[in-house]
């Protein structure tokens, strides 16, 4: 992790859905000014999306936080996952997918002038911390022209993810029961 220098830097924190957003939030809310960045074009079908969006607003309200959203277009999620539809949960698809998250809050957080980015994608149970965490350093190295730094926390460290569970409950949050994808969709 980075070490901080100044006290309560700027945070743009991507937020996959409210509920995974709560620890993180809770965990970071006394050491940096938060903004949450919603940005999910993987999110299918639209009902669920904007049952997401709804949630997001909603915990953004209870926190006193500001939250953008930015256009997700579903087809732009498609054309990266295109050959890569088979593949299982946490694979090759999940890692294209976080790829195109974590550069388009890079590129937010850079026109937001934020300090530092990171994103809650690392609570699941179901995703791989250190893919996600590499990949927002190498988004980070490849973004020219900015001091940016990408906040690399394991939010599913000390039990984060049944911490979100409860937090979750606690504030009345609709909590999903897939990723995300048409290609996580319980059936």
């Amino acid at each position: 992790m980075i070490k901080l220098q100044d006290e309560n830097p700027n945070l743009l924190m991507h937020i996959c859905c409210a509920p995974c957003a709560t620890y993180p939030v809770e965990l970071l809310k006394d050491r940096f000014n938060i903004d949450l960045l919603f940005y999910n074009p993987c999110i299918y079908p639209k009902e669920e999306l904007l049952k997401r969006m709804d949630t997001a607003s909603l915990f953004a309200e209870k926190m006193d936080l500001r939250l953008k959203f930015l256009n997700a277009d579903e087809k732009s999620f498609l054309n990266k996952a295109q050959g890569l539809e088979s593949c299982s949960e946490g694979g090759l698809r999940c890692a294209q997918c976080f790829q195109q998250r974590l550069q388009k809050a890079a590129e937010f957080a850079k026109s937001q002038k934020a300090d530092l980015f990171t994103t809650t994608l690392t609570i699941s149970p179901h995703k791989d911390s250190s893919t996600i965490l590499n990949m927002g350093k190498m988004v980070e190295k490849n973004l020219p022209g900015t001091s940016l730094k990408f906040l690399d926390i394991d939010f599913k460290q000390d039990n984060g993810f049944q911490k979100s569970i409860e937090l979750s409950r606690n504030l009345g949050l609709y909590r999903q029961n897939y990723c995300g994808c048409r290609f996580s969709v319980k059936k």
